[in-house]
């Protein structure tokens, strides 16, 4: 199932890892935006399931910060570096990728980044449920960031080993929590949902 974003109806249904507070849901360039949380609500499919949400200084020093290279996106999902240099290291699963520039005009924006390659020669990135443009030796520049925990849900396993599978709630109050962008990682399974104000 993709994340459904209801913004009339002030709910987020997220079961995949992504940026959840982009300006545009449509569009990973748009930006990132502040968003007041009421309420979360975690559904896990089963007992030990948890999920994480983050947020990130956009402002802050990058984790890694990349000039201009050469880059190919060859499927939905995957930006791969041409030159094989590992420019990568140092970026990990659930951090946050911002290509600034992009020579083709392809794929800017912000991504979470799903899965980094052994070799570091390769990113795999979400993105509002949509994919990317293939590009053939495309110079980006890019900044890796690492998001910080903002929420962490977790489903007990319940007493002497007995399965509990009720949902995890967190509850902001009438007046909610304002985060300056806000995104999910980790979802061990089951679905989460996010009352926006």
């Amino acid at each position: 199932m993709a994340n459904v974003f209801n913004d009339v109806a002030k709910l987020w249904i997220a079961t995949n890892d992504d940026i959840l507070s982009h300006l545009d849901h449509t569009d990973a360039n748009s930006g990132l935006r502040p968003v007041c949380i009421r309420m979360i609500r975690y559904q896990p499919a089963t007992t030990g399931q948890g999920v994480s949400f983050k947020t990130v200084d956009p402002g802050g020093t990058p984790t890694v910060a990349i000039s201009a290279d050469t880059y190919t996106v060859t499927s939905t999902y995957r930006i791969t570096d041409d030159s094989a240099s590992n420019v990568f290291v140092g970026a990990s699963a659930g951090d946050w990728v911002h290509i600034k520039v992009s020579s083709s005009g392809n794929n800017l924006g912000w991504y979470a980044i799903t899965a980094v390659d052994g070799s570091t020669d390769y990113i795999d990135v979400a993105y509002l449920n949509n994919v990317l443009t293939n590009d053939t030796s495309a110079v980006y520049t890019m900044d890796i960031y690492t998001p910080e925990s903002a929420v962490v849900l977790v489903s007990p396993t319940g007493d002497a080993g007995g399965a509990s599978v009720e949902s995890e709630v967190i509850d902001f109050g009438p007046n909610g929590r304002w985060f300056s962008n806000f995104g999910m990682y980790a979802i061990g399974g089951g679905t989460a949902y996010i009352y926006v104000k």
